[in-house]
């Protein structure tokens, strides 16, 4: 569950529940700094986050670092380059979209063996 002092760091630019954050309003070019800050907090077990609607184009390596999440949407982001260690240590994760992005490739999708559904509609594969 989300604890309030974690979810004090986000309520600029997500919308917080219990153990959910849903965030649409990063600021440009600080997309990777926010994953980095949601990651950074190791013991936090959330059932659903939500970035959607943002433009960032590349997910590099070991993004999603020890990240223990349930369901991830990353729907329309631009995400044009996944690198194939970006959801690496993601041991949780059980549904993942990225729909409406513009990926080509899908190596990182050797670290989800623990995937249930997986939703890539309108990418360019």
């Amino acid at each position: 569950m989300l604890s309030i002092s974690t979810c004090s760091i986000y309520k600029e630019i997500c919308d917080c529940g219990l153990d959910e954050i849903k965030c649409n309003k990063i600021k440009n070019g600080m997309e990777i700094e926010f994953l980095d800050r949601l990651i950074s907090n190791k013991s936090t077990l959330y059932k659903f986050i939500s970035i959607e609607n943002q433009n960032f184009s590349i997910i590099p390596a070991k993004t999603f670092l020890n990240l223990n999440v349930k369901v991830l949407y990353l729907d329309n982001n631009n995400i044009n380059e996944i690198n194939k260690n970006s959801f690496e240590s993601i041991k949780s994760l059980k549904i993942l979209r990225l729909v409406g992005n513009l990926i080509h490739n899908l190596e990182f999708l050797i670290f989800l063996s623990s995937l249930t559904e997986l939703n890539l509609a309108s990418n360019r594969i």
